[in-house]
């Protein structure tokens, strides 16, 4: 059976992790407004804030990793713990693809705009929503 603390311990990480997804959402949706309206964003800093939102990210989900093994070994109880925490990850997913779609309305209007040679941005490999909505599902709890 999982304890209090480790229940806490989880429920914290998965609000950070909704959190930093909620800044990565912001850096999207300030870039966006920037690219829709044609205003001269600040790429240095954001792009500054977009890494180190990211960095953090990545951390918080090796952490969620973590806590799906503890879950896993738990079984039953695990899973009763899962239903306590699904709204937080459901919130977390849909974050994130809000993300990842805006960040890709971003992309093209880089392109649209010729902010970005179209030959670099085939070089990324894009994929589709559903694919990153499919990868981010499976690394996540």
């Amino acid at each position: 059976m999982i304890d209090e603390q480790t229940k806490e311990t989880i429920l914290k990480d998965l609000r950070e992790h909704n959190q930093a997804c909620d800044t990565l959402l912001k850096i999207a949706l300030e870039e966006n407004e920037d690219l829709r309206f044609s205003r001269n964003p600040e790429q240095a800093e954001r792009t500054s804030e977009k890494t180190k939102a990211l960095e953090n990210l990545s951390a918080l989900v090796d952490r969620l990793r973590a806590h799906r093994v503890v879950l896993e070994q738990e079984g039953a109880s695990g899973v009763r713990l899962h239903r306590t925490i699904a709204e937080e990850l459901r919130a977390g997913q849909d974050r994130i693809m809000r993300y990842i779609a805006l960040n890709k309305e971003n992309e093209n209007l880089m392109l649209k705009e010729g902010l970005v040679p179209s030959e670099l941005m085939n070089l990324v490999g894009r994929q589709s929503h559903g694919a990153a909505a499919l990868t981010y599902r499976n690394n996540t709890v």
